[in-house]
């Protein structure tokens, strides 16, 4: 029987022949990695939106009574610019007021030549207009970015308080009242809000009429079984910072 046996030198080579194939094969991939690359095409890209940065200015004012004391009630401030015009309304506390302490007023505004502020009223308080020793605006020339306006001036507004009382002086609610001046009138009950600044049907009526003037009031209806025993109605002539108090006596109906 014969066997065909290989040389080994052939084999040897056959191997040595294999190691060469993958050497060139790894040799081949290398250099397509290292290769050269084509520049890359250019493509054309949305352009960024324009963005336009605005500049604020930030003027603040302090309000105050006529005392020198700053208000502890919020009210509204309004800001005007000249060169470009620009006007704010800001309610003191809210949203568009720059500074957290309560009196002092401040807003963004846009960058002008002159800024004013003029204090213009809450509940109690009004800007009196023409008056140089109570100045309710303030005007600044700056062309800084943080401006200190002073101060503007609140004028108290003239105050109603009605005391309906039975003839033990007790305190008896329900009453209704009319307040008028030229031209204006309103009628409101006891406790009724917000007229009625003390809270409660408690037989306080107390009442706050915008600017001084010649005002008239009057017990409209008293209390609920009772009948007036004192001057149904008067006239005053207010003034600014005045509070007006009137008491009504009345009895109890016994039917």
């Amino acid at each position: 029987m014969l066997h065909t046996m290989k040389s080994p030198a052939l084999g040897r080579s056959g191997v040595v022949a294999g190691l060469i194939a993958v050497s060139l094969s790894l040799a081949a991939c290398s250099d397509a990695a290292t290769a050269p690359q084509a520049a890359p095409v250019a493509r054309d890209i949305a352009r960024p939106s324009q963005v336009v940065l605005t500049v604020a200015t930030f003027a603040k004012v302090r309000i105050i009574d006529i005392a020198g004391k700053t208000l502890t009630s919020t009210g509204w401030v309004r800001f005007t610019t000249t060169d470009p015009a620009d006007t704010v309304e800001v309610l003191d506390n809210t949203a568009k007021d720059y500074d957290p302490a309560v009196g002092v007023v401040k807003a963004a505004l846009k960058p002008g030549k002159s800024y004013k502020a003029c204090f213009t009223f809450n509940t109690f308080y009004r800007g009196e207009t023409n008056n140089p020793s109570f100045p309710s605006c303030s005007t600044v020339t700056s062309k800084a970015t943080q401006i200190d306006m002073g101060n503007v001036v609140a004028r108290r507004s003239p105050q109603f308080t009605f005391l309906t009382k039975n003839e033990f002086n007790q305190l008896v609610g329900g009453a209704s009242f009319s307040v008028s001046v030229p031209g204006w009138s309103l009628t409101m009950s006891d406790g009724q809000w917000p007229y009625d600044q003390s809270p409660g049907a408690d037989g306080n009526l107390t009442y706050v009429v915008n600017y001084p003037n010649v005002t008239t009031w009057c017990e409209v209806s008293p209390p609920p079984k009772y009948l007036l025993t004192s001057a149904k109605c008067g006239t005053v002539t207010t003034a600014w910072e005045g509070k007006y108090t009137y008491i009504l006596q009345h009895e109890k109906l016994v039917f």
